[in-house]
């Protein structure tokens, strides 16, 4: 009797402790840097010669520990320009580096700081290319429509370096914006 005790102790013991040796990696639950991976498009109202525009591109990135989102964006934006008396078409590209951080991002309605920065390019009719360096710092909140599915509302301001075309200065290339990012994917 008193070895089938041992015996059925055995059983229900070693099976624990086999459990508490799992070998931890980075795709699963505990203590994962790799939480989740999101994507979706943007849509930035910003004012640029002396009228409002619209900004779209995407962002892209990877969640890390349920809180920071780091990846990269694109954004393209196209209007007029006038140059010494003459509407010129003015286009304004970049992809860069993405930072966010959502503390509470399993609320449904938490905080959202997100930094851009990175190289950009700017082309005006009948001119060469030129190349800047932009800088996006942004605040607002997020809400979680779905477990699959966010929207950010974010205000903030961008900041255009280097930028060397006569009669556009980075203070005119540079603005106030809002923005909605629609996001998709998943948090494990």
């Amino acid at each position: 009797m008193k070895n089938l005790w041992i015996s059925l102790m055995l059983l229900f013991v070693l099976p624990a402790l086999a459990k508490a040796q799992k070998t931890e990696t980075i795709f699963d639950n505990s203590g994962a840097w790799i939480s989740g991976i999101w994507l979706g498009p943007t849509y930035n109202y910003t004012q640029f010669n002396e009228d409002f525009s619209y900004v779209r591109g995407g962002v892209y990135g990877l969640e890390l520990a349920d809180i920071i989102l780091v990846g990269w964006t694109t954004t393209r934006f196209k209007d007029w320009v006038m140059l010494d008396g003459n509407p010129l078409n003015f286009k304004m590209k970049y992809t860069n580096f993405f930072f966010s951080l959502t503390p509470a991002s399993r609320k449904a309605i938490h905080p959202i700081l997100s930094f851009q920065t990175g190289p950009g390019r700017i082309q005006i009719e009948g001119q060469d290319d030129e190349r800047v360096f932009i800088m996006q710092p942004s605040g607002g909140f997020e809400i979680n429509v779905f477990e699959w599915w966010r929207i950010a509302l974010e205000g903030g301001y961008r900041f255009v370096n280097e930028s060397n075309i006569s009669g556009l200065t980075d203070d005119d290339l540079s603005s106030l914006y809002g923005q909605i990012s629609l996001k998709f994917g998943v948090s494990w």
